[in-house]
């Protein structure tokens, strides 16, 4: 009983559903933990929830990854599969959770680049903003010398980093995967914002830079349900797909035609999933290949 009051007591730090220890003193150790950030002053009063999981074994050499979770903001849920790639591939990884009482899901998913009203938003109010920030939080806390970090989003945490790798192009990122993703910003400045890139403070420099990302657009064969409850149906998703593993080849495809015949170089890739659909523990699983094997 004791031990169970004391997990609900505990404001900044949770119990792993793994049995891992959590350090009481909030600082971030091996293990599997949780702490608020609100240390990025520009959203100081918008803290976001983060879920940690970290092999065993000195922190300073380890790759760090962060992972973005669908409609539910539930980063405690998505960084449940990853404990045991943490084990396996020695390496840090951080689950960010946005909470809606802060973050509209235009704010989470969309970046909050443009407000309601269609009026530019400066850059470091950007939900975007927060995830560099804190990159650099965890290192002076570790002790990480990682130079870049890594980014995985599924479902509404796929349109977080796809539309992250456009308006962030030159970020401290290594490699980034967009999976499962319901819809997409287009990289066309033909189609308007949110569904291309029309009316929004980017550039052809931007796009070009953003070309150049390792991102992998990772879809599961079996998301192709075009009935889902959760799927937008407006007419400017529909022009990309009746279903999510379309609309993310048609995201893919017209983005390289796009880089081809503006002479862009382009190291996006896209990795289909056979047998899965919108199933955020078997796409981790295999994303862990991208980023570890």
């Amino acid at each position: 009983m004791f031990h169970a009051m004391l997990c609900s007591l505990v404001l900044l730090f949770s119990c792993s559903s793994d049995g891992d220890d959590i350090n009481p003193e909030g600082a971030i150790t091996n293990g599997n933990g949780k702490f608020e950030y609100s240390l990025y002053a520009p959203l100081k009063d918008k803290p976001v929830n983060i879920y940690y999981s970290i092999s065993e074994g000195d922190m300073s050499a380890m790759p760090i990854l962060f992972v973005l979770p669908g409609t539910n903001r539930d980063a405690d849920n998505y960084i449940r599969p990853w404990s045991s790639i943490t084990k396996e591939h020695k390496c840090m990884v951080f689950a960010i959770e946005f909470p809606e009482e802060y973050y509209s899901d235009n704010e989470y998913i969309t970046g909050n680049v443009i407000d309601r009203s269609g009026k530019f938003v400066d850059k470091d109010k950007w939900t975007f903003s927060i995830i560099e920030a804190l990159f650099g939080y965890i290192k002076s806390e570790t002790g990480n010398k990682s130079t870049l970090y890594n980014l995985f989003g599924h479902s509404a945490g796929s349109q977080f980093v796809h539309r992250y790798v456009l308006f962030n192009p030159n970020a401290k990122i290594d490699k980034a995967v967009t999976a499962n993703a319901g819809w997409y910003t287009m990289p066309l400045f033909n189609v308007e914002f949110p569904y291309g890139l029309k009316n929004t403070q980017l550039s052809r420099t931007d796009v070009a830079a953003a070309c150049k990302v390792n991102l992998t657009v990772h879809l599961g064969e079996a998301d192709n349900d075009p009935n889902d409850s959760s799927l937008r149906k407006t007419p400017e998703a529909m022009v990309q797909g009746a279903h999510r593993y379309a609309r993310g080849q048609y995201f893919y495809n017209n983005s390289m035609s796009m880089a081809e015949t503006s002479d862009f170089q382009f190291n996006w890739t896209m990795r289909k999933v056979p047998n899965v659909g919108h199933d955020q523990v078997a796409m981790a699983k295999d994303a862990a290949k991208i980023f570890f094997e």
